[in-house]
């Protein structure tokens, strides 16, 4: 058995700017989780910051997947690359993105013109199967979010339980968020 074989998780490496493979295992009575190339890695963290994929393999029903963990009681920083990172909402409700703080100093995200000037995020749409690109638009002095192809978007929530990807084009930073709920 491997992995190519049983459901996967994939969590996207900032540094190696690439994917990391886990999936359960069992043997002789017992399960144990597996990195490809590393073995088992039954304590393998998720941070409340880290977003994955689940791929599921043939026709299993659906399931639920249960992370267990502390809820966030004090703002959270997490480090981003220059490059791609592949991120999560780290808090249990959601945040509207004109409040997400990702556009402060230190962050290395920058706004632009455009989406291909601009650093983006890519949000996956599960209706189209496909990615839309969000950055944050330098017009006439002032930002807003604006996603590509439907326009401003200071309202649109990142939900909670949701990844998507941040690219940094030109450098990376802290992104520290505040609590969008009171402790």
């Amino acid at each position: 058995v491997c992995s190519s074989d049983l459901d996967n998780i994939l969590y996207f490496a900032s540094t190696a700017q690439g994917y990391q493979t886990i999936f359960p295992r069992i043997s002789a009575g017992a399960t144990n989780w597996f990195q490809v190339g590393l073995g088992v890695v039954n304590n393998l963290p998720i941070l409340p910051d880290e977003a994955m994929f689940v791929l599921r393999r043939g026709t299993s029903p659906a399931t639920n997947i249960i992370l267990v963990g502390e809820v966030a009681v004090t703002n959270v920083v997490t480090v981003l690359q220059q490059g791609y990172n592949f991120v999560a909402n780290a808090f249990p409700a959601g945040v509207v993105i004109s409040n997400s703080q990702l556009v402060a100093s230190g962050t290395g995200f920058h706004p632009g013109s455009s989406g291909s000037s601009a650093d983006i995020i890519l949000l996956w749409d599960p209706v189209n199967q496909g990615y839309q690109t969000l950055f944050d638009r330098i017009s006439a002095g002032a930002t807003n979010w604006f996603l590509v192809g439907s326009g401003n978007t200071n309202s649109l929530v990142l939900g909670q339980g949701q990844g998507y990807f941040i690219q940094n084009k030109t450098s990376g930073g802290y992104w520290s968020r505040s609590l969008p709920y009171a402790p």
